[in-house]
């Protein structure tokens, strides 16, 4: 009987101390991540601040993961050494933060995504910088090489042969090279060789037009 008399009292004063002393938000973090492998594999445990898959390497792939999964307000520096740098798990994803991501130069550090997918996207509210690299050989709907809906700057990088699809009966995909809907800055960079797919026929219709924009395009800004 003690015990039940006692659990109001406790809850009460679990609410005093919670109205005292609230939870705080977590606190953005300023990180640079070194990478040190050129293999494909996600971070082992992201947020936790450490840019490690599961047997320690800092992946180009961990990197990012554990960029976006830092508090909002983050920024994060992302160093990619000479190299090239195969994609199998997908394109890399850009989804939260301010992210750099800085190769050694375009002709020495070079991310392939190999026509299995897009290289890199860029969401909505990330602020990224691409410096230093080639990004090459990507495949994707739209924006083959990158797809951009954030606000992106492109320093010293190149796009290199990069292509867009279209399905059955559609038009083709836009911005073969680079796609994009959010904000870019392109200084000193090269995009070459970039294509868009045609307008794809289907049974019994037309076939669509082909895509705009084979080295890069836009969307109408909104009003």
């Amino acid at each position: 009987m003690r015990v039940q008399r006692s659990l109001p009292f406790m809850v009460l004063f679990v609410c005093i101390v919670l109205a005292l002393y609230p939870p705080h938000a977590a606190t953005a973090a300023s990180l640079n991540f070194s990478v040190n492998s050129t293999q494909d594999a996600p971070d082992a445990t992201p947020g936790d601040g450490i840019c490690a898959i599961s047997t320690g390497e800092c992946t180009l792939r961990a990197a990012v993961q554990e960029a976006n999964a830092q508090p909002a307000g983050s920024t994060v520096a992302i160093t990619v050494p000479a190299g090239t740098y195969s994609l199998t798990l997908g394109s890399l994803a850009l989804t939260a933060n301010t992210i750099a991501v800085s190769g050694a130069g375009s002709a020495t550090t070079i991310v392939d995504a190999g026509g299995l997918s897009g290289v890199f996207t860029v969401a909505k509210g990330v602020t990224a910088t691409l410096s230093g690299l080639t990004i090459t050989n990507g495949v994707a709907a739209t924006g083959g090489g990158i797809n951009n809906a954030g606000a992106l700057s492109l320093e010293g990088a190149s796009v290199l042969t990069n292509t867009t699809t279209s399905a059955s009966g559609t038009n083709g995909g836009d911005g073969g090279g680079i796609w994009s809907s959010g904000t870019l800055n392109i200084d000193n960079s090269l995009i070459s060789g970039n294509s868009t797919a045609d307008g794809s026929p289907a049974l019994s219709t037309a076939a669509g037009n082909g895509g705009n924009g084979g080295g890069s395009g836009a969307a109408a800004p909104s009003a």
